[in-house]
């Protein structure tokens, strides 16, 4: 792990501790990107890289990803998270004509890119990911607070809605993918997986 915060990097050793894993953590203070231009010049490999609540918050995530890419063994993976503007609470909230920022959450104020599972699919195949598997975290919103955005903006609560605003990708609260680098041969348009 890198943080630029000796907070943060106490709060991942402790997880690792937590986890049992901590045998096999390491940890350095200091800027990521000086980091990785350290790992290239030695040619460090690795069976896994996360990136955990970081792209959101990058101009250009597309940059890192590439970076990323041949730090990775051949059949190492790239597990990262990201939160999903489509939830069902941002979906109301537009149709009621808001879009807040906050100071957490899925429209925190330091995010620059937000992504839907779609999105976030496109960008890693983009930059030559190839994606393994889709998980998400959950906020199921009740049907209460659903009819009450519905009916503010006008519109009416039928089962048909109701439906739409508990689909997976509605409750999906932030992604999690596991995604690992695309071969030159297998580098092509790969059509989005969904979740289940």
């Amino acid at each position: 792990a890198v943080e630029i915060s000796q907070e943060a990097l106490d709060l991942n050793q402790k997880n690792a501790e937590l986890n049992q894993v901590q045998d096999r953590w390491q940890g350095r203070l200091g800027n990521g990107f000086d980091f990785l231009k350290a790992l290239s010049s030695h040619r460090e490999k690795f069976d896994v890289i996360t990136l955990v609540d970081v792209i959101e918050h990058l101009k250009y995530p597309e940059k890192l990803l590439k970076r990323l890419k041949p730090l990775l063994l051949d059949e190492g993976r790239l597990l990262l998270s990201v939160p999903n503007v489509a939830h069902a609470s941002v979906r109301l909230e537009l149709l009621n004509g808001g879009f807040e920022y906050e100071q957490a959450g899925i429209l925190d104020n330091t995010h620059l890119k937000f992504f839907t599972l779609k999105s976030i699919q496109t960008l890693l195949a983009s930059v030559g990911y190839k994606v393994h598997e889709v998980d998400y975290t959950w906020h199921d919103l009740p049907d209460e607070v659903i009819a009450h955005y519905l009916q503010t903006a006008g519109l009416e609560v039928t089962p048909q809605a109701l439906e739409t605003f508990h689909a997976p990708e509605a409750v999906a609260y932030q992604f999690i993918i596991s995604a690992s680098p695309e071969s030159l041969e297998e580098h092509k348009t790969v059509m989005p997986m969904s979740i289940k």
